[in-house]
């Protein structure tokens, strides 16, 4: 049974690990490299989906979240080369997510790590640590848990086997109030240059997240504000215009990352340490709370049965498996397929569209992986 447990990466992935291993009464120890201010100021909104509420609610943190959760009712699919789209309603979603009356949630970064790191601060048994260097070695500690992103240095070291993908795409995020938007809705735009997301903040404010080539992306960061929103506004829905620009455009890259195993003795990985994708369909953060819930319910039943910890770790490897794997297939097929402006691929693209519009069950299997995972797609009524 484990008893204790050294965390590296206090980022929304590490620091719940933190707060839900502490639940069952493990002494935790967070390391970072950066002070809990400084991660709490960068600049994300993440889309939150129903598996992610699920390990909010059971860690008690859900209520505390709410307050700055904002909550859309339908997703808008569209596609502006061949002009197809396809809307994803409360209707299509599985029968016990109904009860929420939304599709997902959107949270700035800031206001959700304000929540947990609140939350750390109050629990006994979880201590901070702040160090310039930190070993990636069990140094005493019955697990030593790595959080610490994808250019993990302790998955390097633990000579995990890892499967890399660097896309050709940069996204571009910023902050814009826009004009002729559904309320209530998130969505995501397909264009010949690649996908671009958007998410609502309340009100008329939208996070955009903008992906592109890297070359293409660089030159539309040299362009003055007014020329950024005239090109943004080509790429929008028609009846979408773009009025303000509220905060300073940022590029990040984005990669396909696929490790087997992330274990290592009594060292894991876990979220970007072991995988990461395309933040097309706002699947990431997701992914990564889902590797923190299987953990978390296997640890607590660990407690109350006679499981080895060399099972708890086997288990953790294989079970995790087809959901990563799958949802990585899904984002790198949608970048392959709809991110380009090749006319043999429109018959493809026409095809999936009809499929979604026409037949009921394939839309509502493809929202149940989008919010649930796998492993719980089903029933369906």
């Amino acid at each position: 049974m484990y008893n204790s447990s050294k965390i590296i990466g206090a980022g929304p992935t590490g620091i719940l690990m933190a707060i839900a291993l502490s639940r069952l009464n493990l002494d935790i120890d967070l390391y970072d490299l950066n002070s809990l201010s400084s991660i709490n100021k960068r600049s994300r909104t993440y889309a939150l989906t129903h598996s992610t509420k699920d390990l909010l609610i059971d860690l008690g943190l859900w209520e505390k979240l709410k307050p700055k959760l904002i909550s859309f009712s339908s997703l808008i699919v569209q596609d502006t080369v061949i002009n197809r789209k396809a809307i994803f309603r409360l209707s299509d979603l599985r029968v016990d997510n109904l009860k929420d009356n939304s599709i997902g949630w959107i949270i700035e970064h800031c206001h959700l790590m304000n929540v947990l790191t609140t939350e750390l601060q109050n629990s006994e048994n979880i201590r901070f640590k702040n160090k310039e260097e930190i070993s990636p070695e069990l140094d005493g500690y019955d697990l030593c848990i790595a959080a610490d992103g994808q250019n993990s240095l302790s998955r390097r070291n633990w000579n995990i086997l890892s499967m890399s993908r660097l896309y050709k795409q940069t996204c571009i995020t910023f902050k814009v109030i826009l004009r002729g938007t559904r309320t209530s809705s998130a969505y995501e735009i397909f264009t010949k240059d690649g996908p671009l997301a958007i998410l609502p903040l309340g009100g008329d404010h939208y996070q955009i997240i903008w992906s592109g080539p890297a070359q293409i992306n660089s030159r539309r960061l040299e362009l003055d504000r007014q020329h950024f929103l005239d090109l943004l506004s080509t790429c929008l829905p028609t009846g979408i215009e773009p009025d303000i620009l509220i905060d300073i455009p940022q590029q990040f890259k984005t990669s396909l990352l696929l490790s087997f195993p992330v274990t290592n003795n009594r060292k894991i990985l876990i979220g970007e340490a072991s995988h990461s994708i395309h933040p097309v369909g706002g699947q990431g953060l997701n992914l990564c709370y889902r590797d923190v819930a299987y953990f978390y319910k296997l640890i607590q039943k660990s407690k109350s049965s006679p499981i080895s910890n060399t099972s708890i770790l086997t288990s953790y490897n294989l079970n995790r498996v087809p959901d990563v794997v799958l949802t990585s297939l899904i984002t790198n097929a949608l970048i392959v397929i709809f991110s380009n402006n090749y006319k043999l691929l429109y018959p493809i693209k026409i095809i999936i569209f009809a499929i979604l519009n026409r037949y009921r069950i394939i839309k509502k299997v493809a929202l149940a992986l989008m919010t649930d995972g796998i492993f719980k797609m089903l029933p369906f009524k």
